[in-house]
């Protein structure tokens, strides 16, 4: 049974300026040290960053809803890839707390880059 939805659209240039402004230490209070540490061996690291905060904010859309708590962590949601390269959204423990508050087993993620642009869907399910 599908419990959530969430779609988000980031702008790979306004990335781009956040990652010529922004310490690394700043950008660790958003994105996990896997995903800043791949961005750095992409040739295009702020369509990875972009794609990887729409991914955040989509899961957020999907999850919260069924939260008490309506706030969590963003680094609680990482981004990583199959061998086939399709993304999955890693669940570690803290992750899996919120999903079994919210009564969700199951995310998947569909991300998208074109025009300029970063999407993200994600579907919660149980």
């Amino acid at each position: 049974m599908i419990r959530g939805i969430g779609i988000d659209t980031v702008v790979i240039g306004d990335v781009e300026g956040l990652l010529k402004r922004m310490s690394k230490g700043t950008l660790s209070k958003v994105f996990t040290q896997g995903e800043l540490s791949a961005a750095q061996e992409k040739a295009g690291p702020a369509e990875y960053l972009a794609s990887r905060f729409a991914v955040k904010e989509a899961a957020f859309k999907a999850i919260a809803p069924r939260l008490a708590d309506k706030g969590f962590d963003y680094r609680r949601i990482e981004t990583r890839n199959n061998e086939d390269g399709s993304p999955y959204i890693y669940v570690d423990s803290f992750l899996q707390a919120i999903l079994d508050c919210a009564e969700i087993t199951s995310l998947f993620v569909s991300i998208t880059t074109t025009g300029g642009m970063a999407t993200a869907f994600v579907v919660a399910e149980s």
